[in-house]
């Protein structure tokens, strides 16, 4: 499998017992050339200045669970399709984080 795209969005700034979360999207994409398939990980995570990049905090938010999505396609279709798929999904995460 080939590493095709990876994609990282801040969707939603919360404001949480004094502190700042930045909530975020991201989508890692790989196609499989054998079964033309496109494979999306997409997962959202929080995080604030006190913590590091890596650190994935748990806050009071019901955010949308990790999700593999696996869709087959031709390889030129799937750089576009992958967008398609995150953009969907950064609008899922905005509807569940509070403003």
């Amino acid at each position: 499998m080939d590493r095709l795209i990876y994609f990282k969005e801040m969707v939603a700034r919360v404001e949480c017992k004094g502190t700042t979360f930045d909530v975020y999207a991201t989508a890692d994409g790989s196609f499989d050339e054998k079964k033309s398939q496109l494979i999306l990980e997409l997962d959202c995570f929080a995080n604030s200045e006190k913590s590091s990049d890596q650190e994935k905090l748990v806050l009071p938010l019901t955010l949308p669970s990790p999700e593999t999505v696996r869709e087959t396609m031709d390889r030129d279709e799937a750089i576009e399709a992958a967008k398609e798929i995150f953009e969907s999904w950064v609008r899922r995460i905005r509807k569940s984080a509070p403003a």
